[in-house]
């Protein structure tokens, strides 16, 4: 069979590809958008929650800790390098996860 279907005219009624007008995953652009919204719906219903109920999108302790006023950054690294070190000996289950997940990404090409 022929990649191409003809109408009544003979003419072609796909576009050479043989995909009449989908990407290569056969996902038609209209419906890749109507999935991508309906999967960031519950990230939307949340931040619309989240500013009304908090007055904020991002949580507070997310600005004491990046902007962290009076603390120097070199501080702030360190405490985050003790945060690493104490999860790798008193959680090697996170450890080993992560690194599978690095591991499984480079090896998909996911991360270059």
């Amino acid at each position: 069979m022929s990649a191409l279907n003809t109408g009544r005219s003979g003419q072609p009624t796909q576009k050479p590809g043989g995909r009449g007008g989908r990407d290569v995953t056969g996902t038609s652009a209209r419906r890749a958008v109507r999935l991508a919204i309906t999967g960031a719906a519950p990230l939307f219903a949340w931040e619309a929650f989240s500013i009304f109920y908090y007055g904020s999108a991002v949580p507070i302790t997310a600005y004491a800790k990046a902007l962290a006023p009076g603390i120097a950054t070199g501080s702030l690294i360190e405490q985050g390098c003790r945060y690493v070190a104490y999860t790798a000996t008193h959680d090697p289950a996170t450890v080993a996860v992560t690194a599978a997940g690095i591991t499984v990404a480079l090896l998909r090409g996911v991360i270059e």
